[in-house]
């Protein structure tokens, strides 16, 4: 993932996140959005020995879930962050 300076959306969204706000945000398909919400989601999350989910991302198709979850998995690769894809047909163990 190389990154050299953000987008549009990911400058105009960046802040808003972090602040706790709620953002929707438009933008074409591949212009940074998962980076944009995710990136701030992921450097907010402290270090935890929950079990539980701390954040919940809802997209509306299988292969959008795939992609998230192969996104997030990049930006959390060097973290203790675990990330999993749910969505229907698929037995949520595996």
């Amino acid at each position: 993932m190389e990154l050299v300076k953000p987008t549009p959306i990911q400058s105009a969204s960046f802040n808003v996140i972090r602040s706790g706000k709620d953002v929707v945000g438009i933008a074409q398909t591949g212009t940074g959005k998962t980076l944009a919400y995710g990136l701030p989601l992921l450097q907010d999350l402290k270090f935890s020995k929950q079990i539980n989910p701390r954040i919940l991302i809802l997209v509306p198709t299988r292969e959008l879930v795939v992609q998230v979850v192969n996104q997030f998995e990049q930006m959390a690769a060097y973290t203790n962050h675990r990330i999993t894809g749910v969505y229907g047909g698929v037995n949520i163990k595996n």
